[in-house]
């Protein structure tokens, strides 16, 4: 697929990249998945572009605010979990790049 403001999605398509961005997926990851623009991406899950495709819930038009809402908890919950390891991962390659393995 090219990168197009306005291309056209097959229903599975939609189907399919609503359910990406309803389960969390970031619109830039959808939008480099799916071949299109991150402006058409946005467009969708606002509800501007294949809004009579329906939702992993069945609602139609704009994504739900509360799933919205829980996708945003959901990703700051997963990113306190992770980031401590990533530091301490990231200092331990920096340390032992530098040479420093036993600080």
């Amino acid at each position: 697929m090219t990168q197009h403001a306005s291309m056209i999605f097959s229903p599975s398509q939609a189907t399919r990249l609503k359910a990406a961005l309803w389960y969390g997926e970031p619109a830039s990851y959808v939008a480099r998945n799916f071949g299109c623009s991150l402006p058409l991406v946005k467009a969708i899950a606002q509800g501007r572009k294949y809004h009579d495709t329906p939702w992993p819930n069945g609602a139609k038009g704009s994504i739900d605010q509360s799933q919205s809402r829980r996708i945003a908890r959901a990703r700051s919950k997963a990113r306190q979990e992770v980031l401590p390891q990533i530091t301490r991962t990231m200092n331990a390659r920096v340390r032992a790049i530098l040479g420093a393995s036993d600080v």
